[in-house]
């Protein structure tokens, strides 16, 4: 490990998760190598508010996880202390229209990462995984329970996880720590993805009218903060074997109990506009974390209530 800095991999780190862990890992005293292959023309906007926050430093790599031989001699090069990876085509419409490309970056990419972590001799890997890998319940869902995913986005996930799984049974003996965080519906600044959340925010900025698919679904809304604290944890924690963890907030909250607080939060008389081209043609009706074990083993629970989120996000 680097006396200077612990060097830690971040894939995908120029998304909506990374943008907010990155700076503060680096705050953290980490060194965060991200790996994304975002166009270099949106780089610049990303890193150029890092560059605001003092005293932190790290590198970006634009590469794509599935060129496996030069992630390795980078990693090789760099000899990070661990990886977290968040790469992944994740907007589910978008995944159910291009299914091998899911496959290939959610599934392949995430074989190959770990086959360099062997290779390079990495002795930590923490894999965002998600609740879509279980089924609509009305019960809270415990990391024991069945994974019944829908979608192909839900199935890379369990892949991955199968993968994981796998790898940590074949390096047990080495120590590695292989740590798989199912995360909830996550929200927060800086999601450019059209989830509902975002989606919402985005009209009730522009306009008084909201279009919006089926509000009936409930979902547990983990704010971006808590995520990223939950997966620093996870990365001081030591945690050898295989580990799987909830990361929601605990609580359900419907569509329609969104734009309400939204509403509220932003003193807006809305109008709502129903089209049936928002509505998925699978979804789950209740998804919901059940997060004793995360508490438990990393001593986390989500600090901020939804209304308190959404205050934060609608001020960005």
């Amino acid at each position: 490990m680097d006396n200077k800095r612990k060097r830690v991999v971040v894939t995908g780190g120029l998304g909506f998760i990374g943008q907010n862990l990155v700076p503060i890992l680096a705050k953290e005293g980490y060194f965060p190598l991200v790996i994304d292959f975002l166009d270099p023309s949106g780089i610049g906007k990303i890193t150029g508010k890092w560059n605001l926050i003092h005293g932190i430093d790290y590198r970006v790599v634009t590469e794509d996880i599935r060129n496996i031989e030069t992630v390795a001699n980078l990693l090789e090069q760099e000899g990070p202390a661990a990886i977290i990876h968040l790469a992944a085509k994740h907007f589910i419409p978008d995944c159910n229209a291009n299914p091998l490309e899911t496959v290939s970056i959610n599934v392949d990419g995430t074989m190959g990462l770990l086959n360099i972590a062997k290779r390079v001799g990495i002795k930590k890997f923490i894999f965002t995984s998600s609740a879509a890998v279980y089924k609509s319940s009305n019960q809270r869902h415990k990391e024991s329970d069945a994974l019944e995913p829908i979608d192909i986005y839900g199935m890379s996930k369990v892949a991955g996880e199968w993968l994981i799984r796998s790898h940590s049974m074949a390096r047990e003996q080495e120590g590695v720590e292989f740590v798989v965080l199912r995360l909830f519906n996550v929200y927060g600044p800086s999601d450019n993805t059209p989830h509902f959340i975002p989606q919402i925010v985005r009209q009730v900025k522009a306009a008084n009218i909201v279009c919006h698919g089926n509000l009936e679904t409930i979902r547990d809304y983990v704010y971006i903060g808590d995520v990223v604290n939950a997966i620093i944890r996870a990365l001081k924690k030591n945690l050898p074997g295989y580990t799987r963890l909830n990361v929601g907030s605990g609580k359900g909250s419907s569509g329609k109990e969104i734009i309400d607080l939204i509403a509220k939060l932003t003193n807006k008389n809305l109008l709502l506009k129903k089209d049936p081209g928002l509505s998925r043609a699978t979804d789950r009706n209740r998804l919901i974390a059940d997060t004793h074990l995360i508490t438990s083993i990393l001593g986390w629970e989500a600090k901020y209530l939804i209304q308190d989120g959404l205050k934060q996000l609608l001020t960005q």
